[in-house]
Order: C-alpha cells, then sequence, then structure tokens
C-alpha cells in the first residue's frame, strides 16, 4: 500500500510518524518488539530494496537523518548492514559519495553501518 504513494513510495520517515513510533516511550528492547516497529522495519526494507534496484534511475535517493529519530536510524543502518548493501549505496543515501575518508571516518552513521556490517 504505501509503496504504491507517490512515484518512489511513501518515504520511510512518514511511515515513521504515520506508525506514531516513538522510542522514548518504551525500552529499547520492548521498542524493537513492538508491532508498530516490526511493521516499519519490513516497510523500510521493502522501500529500500527497490530503491537499491533503480538506484542508478532516481535522481536524489539521499535520506535526510537530519530529521530522524535516532532509532530510525539505527533501524536502516541494520537494514543495510543485515541486506549486504555495498558502502558506495549507504555513502550514497547518506551524502557522502564524494566525501574524504577523514569526513568518511567523521560520520557516526556511516563507522556504525561499517561496524555492524563486520560483525
Amino acid at each position: 500500500m504505501w509503496l504504491d504513494n507517490g512515484p518512489h513510495g511513501l518515504p520511510t520517515h512518514d511511515a515513521w510518524l504515520t506508525l506514531g513510533l516513538n522510542a522514548n516511550a518504551m525500552s529499547s528492547k520492548k521498542f524493537v518488539k513492538s508491532a508498530k516497529y516490526k511493521t516499519y522495519v519490513r516497510y523500510a526494507t521493502a522501500y529500500d530494496n527497490r530503491l537499491f534496484q533503480r538506484i542508478k534511475t532516481v535522481d536524489d535517493p539521499k535520506i535526510d537523518i537530519g530529521k530522524m529519530h535516532p532509532a530510525e536510524v539505527e533501524a536502516h543502518i541494520r537494514i543495510w548492514a543485515t541486506t549486504e548493501r555495498p558502502d558506495w549505496y549507504v555513502q550514497k543515501l547518506l551524502g557522502l559519495e564524494s566525501k574524504s575518508r577523514a569526513e568518511l571516518a567523521a560520520s557516526k552513521e556511516y563507522q556504525h553501518f561499517l561496524k555492524m556490517k563486520s560483525s
């Protein structure tokens, strides 16, 4: 349903808001086991799969992590690590594709992805 919303589907942050997810309301373990969070992860994974398949035709696939809740950013990083997305793809989505090694090393999100990917 949400994947049919607009040309690329409902942005994942909008799905987060629509589901009314608020990680501050629950303990971390309880939050990631909640039905709403699991629904979000299923949708965000499907959205990311579609985006990954169409990456060369999508003009600007970056995600705006600045407006995301930290738990939402964590969900994306987990999805990228578990689906074994290539580094270039994650760099592109985080807006890091033309950054120096020092800038990549300074990105908390990218470094967290690399750490999760290697474990």
